[in-house]
């Protein structure tokens, strides 16, 4: 049994990214997933309640999305939930979350357009943009990093 999730919403901020000290890449970002309702009686859309997906990327991935997507980008992510477990600054009680760990995320194409430029053996792009790198393909979020190496 698998626990893979696909949350399809809007980015609520740039993707930040950072660089481990032993130098993977790992971007964090918010997806703001608000389900849509119409009711047929009335004949109106309504919004639901906003689902605020906190989510992580690593290395070749992270770069892609910290060089291709921006705040308001509607995206389809694809990943596992990892629950954590920290302490409140404030009253020191034991808390938990979750975040998505991102094997796959790209711009959702209902209401845009995207070009999408595949990298080389050697890192550059064929034909455009040399900032943009290719998501990687088969990424396997069994190979995300430890827990020590987590950025939050």
């Amino acid at each position: 049994m698998s626990n893979t999730t696909v949350v399809i919403g809007n980015l609520t901020r740039d993707p930040e990214i950072r660089y481990t000290p032993q130098g993977k890449a790992v971007v964090t970002l918010t997806i703001a997933d608000t389900p849509r309702n119409f009711d047929r009686a009335s004949g109106q859309w309504s919004d639901g309640v906003t689902d605020w997906v906190k989510a992580v990327a690593w290395e070749n991935l992270a770069e892609n999305i910290a060089a291709s997507l921006k705040k308001g980008d509607k995206v389809i992510a694809i990943g596992v939930y990892k629950a954590e477990k920290y302490e409140d600054k404030t009253s020191g009680e034991e808390k938990s979350s979750r975040k998505l760990v991102v094997s796959e995320l790209s711009p959702s194409l209902t209401g845009a357009v995207a070009t999408v430029e595949k990298k080389s053996r050697n890192n550059s792009v064929e034909g455009g943009n040399a900032s943009y790198s290719a998501p990687r393909q088969n990424a396997a979020v069994d190979n995300a990093p430890s827990d020590n190496e987590m950025p939050f």
